[in-house]
């Protein structure tokens, strides 16, 4: 579907969920807007298409077609916060959240609503229990779509993603005041709701979760453990399984806290740690949160006493003035007018402002004649091809989920799979291969390259893998090589392939030569415009990657001299690879005699292992005792 006749798919969703325009328009945007974006006869902010479609019950493509700069830098800029809260990192949302304040919300509604509503998960990742407060920027949050709502009438409601993540807050913090007919009600409601919508599976899994950890704390306030045991198992689980991670912490917790109540005393309470220890590897105010929720429960576990203590707030945030007045308007575009930020002008812009030549931006993806067309918009690019160009223009391609045919579709969802069972299911990698062979044609050049590099790095009895990987990554960077990657502009999967190729050199060549490959690729992401959203999906592994192989050399000094890139916290976006950092770390500081650190390492990296289920915790406890030559203490 060509991206501006998504009027016709907004229609045909409104139809489907039996909604009229009047209905689907309230709180939102003004009949005669809607009437003339259905006609394809007018666009809006990418925001706002969001809200509609999400209040349809269907997933909420977004695509890149922005009403001006300051709604695409507030749009952007809103994703990044929800990156930062979900790694419990307060002062980076905080910062994504004053650029979109700068904007004046880009005029619109629903970027204010989120904004509202980021806001009070900031205050709530930080610890903070001014609730009322809180309470009262969720409400005002909520009124700017919905004036009047009833509690108990929700799950006849038609909601947006963004008032079901309100109305979970509202669940929350109700029960943080002692309002536990509120939370169960809201809870069960939603629950209903989200059993019956199409959302994405990304944002249907992140909702559920979301409620589910709420209700589980219900269950325990009214001492219904066997049943909060029960649903906080599957909430583990599933937090694992989810593509995001932002739940995870809470979700160990609350598995650990049921398990101690219904009697299972040590697991329990070695769940806890692990929570507590990974949360405190991450520098967030997870402990203070936590210790909070077990003095509302009225819970004491002797065995933590002094275990962990709760950080001091680093950040003491201002509530957002609700009272003030916000100029707010209807944000729809003229598809023609030059004001317009379409993809072909969003790529033209982002590579003349990193004065990158278009041979370099293109190579191997497609002809500088194609690139021409596209930035003019005269030709619409495939997903792949879309994706790979603004990803090496150092943006991430997460935000927008660009339309796409069936087959193409197909694919995105493969490609999702595999990123996700790779970690925690790879029994089940090899299916995923076999279905994503079937849907290669010699067109998808981009796709087929995911293919190949994923089939040799998990093949089995295939030698010479790093030759192999190295070829499969010249079918997009002709005679491409790691010493020279600074002639390159790389997409996130083309970084990966190099990652791998490194990986491989280390068990094939040397590990001298992976390390010098690894400074290469952090040479390029330091020296090249690569933002937050992107830098959080690669960082981690290289860093894992490289610490590891110093860690064999026992070139301690070097991953002394790392340590300060941990001061950017992007490294705490991937919580499956910290431990393999942390644990090179724990090797240096023993080499080092600095008793402090070894202390709090080992913990923090073991606690990590066991977090998410990896096996080599106790190796690793082993290994820490005989280079200290005496007992630990976790």
């Amino acid at each position: 579907m060509g991206i501006i006749y998504y009027g016709d798919y907004l229609r045909k969703i409104r139809e489907g969920a039996g909604l009229t325009q009047e209905r689907l328009a309230e709180g939102i945007i003004n009949l005669q807007s809607l009437s003339r974006v259905e006609n394809n006869k007018a666009g809006i902010s990418p925001g706002t298409f969001q809200a509609l479609t999400s209040k349809c019950g269907a997933p909420t493509e977004v695509f890149p077609l922005f009403p001006y700069w300051d709604d695409f830098n507030s749009f952007y800029e809103l994703y990044k916060a929800e990156m930062w809260l979900g790694a419990w990192q307060t002062k980076e949302a905080y910062n994504c959240l004053h650029e979109v304040e700068k904007t004046g919300f880009a005029g619109n509604a629903i970027y204010y609503q989120k904004w509202l509503y980021y806001q009070a998960a900031l205050h709530m990742r930080n610890g903070d229990t001014n609730y009322k407060e809180i309470m009262s920027v969720l409400q005002c949050a909520l009124k700017i779509t919905k004036e009047k709502l009833l509690f108990e009438d929700s799950r006849h409601e038609f909601l947006t993603v963004t008032e079901i993540m309100i109305l979970t807050a509202i669940a929350k913090i109700s029960f943080m005041e002692g309002n536990n007919s509120d939370c169960l009600l809201i809870c069960s409601q939603l629950s209903t709701y989200l059993e019956n919508v199409a959302l994405s599976y990304k944002e249907k899994s992140d909702l559920v979760l979301g409620v589910q950890k709420v209700y589980v704390l219900y269950l325990i306030q009214n001492q219904e453990y066997l049943e909060a045991m029960t649903e906080a198992s599957l909430l583990r689980d599933n937090s694992l399984l989810s593509i995001s991670e932002k739940h995870m912490i809470e979700a160990a917790f609350l598995f650990g806290l049921t398990k101690y109540l219904t009697g299972e005393t040590k697991e329990g309470i070695h769940f806890i740690k692990t929570a507590y220890y990974s949360g405190e590897a991450i520098e967030s105010q997870f402990a203070t949160v936590a210790n909070e929720i077990l003095n509302i429960l009225n819970v004491e576990i002797d065995e933590l006493e002094n275990e962990i203590i709760s950080s001091e707030k680093k950040n003491d945030y201002a509530m957002p003035d609700i009272d003030r007045k916000v100029e707010l308007r209807t944000v729809e575009c003229d598809y023609y007018s030059d004001d317009v930020i379409t993809l072909g002008k969003l790529i033209h812009h982002k590579r003349k402002e990193q004065k990158l030549s278009m041979k370099v931006l293109c190579q191997g993806l497609c002809s500088i004649s194609a690139l021409s067309k596209i930035e003019k918009d005269v030709l619409q690019p495939d997903i792949y091809l879309a994706r790979s160009l603004i990803q090496r223009l150092g943006m991430s391609d997460e935000p927008f989920t660009f339309y796409a045919s069936e087959r193409e579709t197909r694919q995105y969802r493969l490609e999702r799979q595999m990123t996700g069972e790779s970690r925690y299911n790879f029994q089940n990698v090899g299916n995923i291969l076999d279905e994503m062979k079937k849907e290669i044609t010699k067109k998808d050049i981009i796709f087929n390259q995911f293919y190949t590099n994923n089939s040799i790095f998990y093949g089995e009895g295939i030698k010479k893998k790093n030759l192999l990987i190295l070829e499969n990554i010249k079918n997009t960077l002709p005679d491409f090589s790691v010493d020279r990657i600074m002639d390159y502009r790389l997409s996130k999967y083309e970084l990966s392939y190099v990652i791998s190729y490194c990986m491989m050199l280390r068990r094939e060549v040397s590990v001298t030569k992976a390390i010098k490959g690894l400074y290469k690729i952090l040479d390029y992401m330091n020296q090249n415009v690569i933002d937050d959203l992107l830098k959080n999906t690669v960082i981690d592994i290289v860093m894992a990657t490289l610490v590891g192989d110093l860690d064999v050399q026992k070139r301690y000094d070097e991953i002394i001299d790392l340590l300060p890139m941990f001061k950017q916290k992007i490294v705490f976006g991937d919580m499956y690879c910290l431990p393999y950092i942390y644990a090179g770390i724990t090797d240096a500081y023993i080499e080092e005699g600095n008793e402090c650190h070894i202390n709090r390492y080992y913990k923090y990296t073991y606690y990590l292992f066991e977090f998410n289920r990896i096996k080599a915790g106790k190796a690793f406890l082993e290994n820490v005792k005989k280079k200290l030559g005496q007992e630990i203490d976790l």
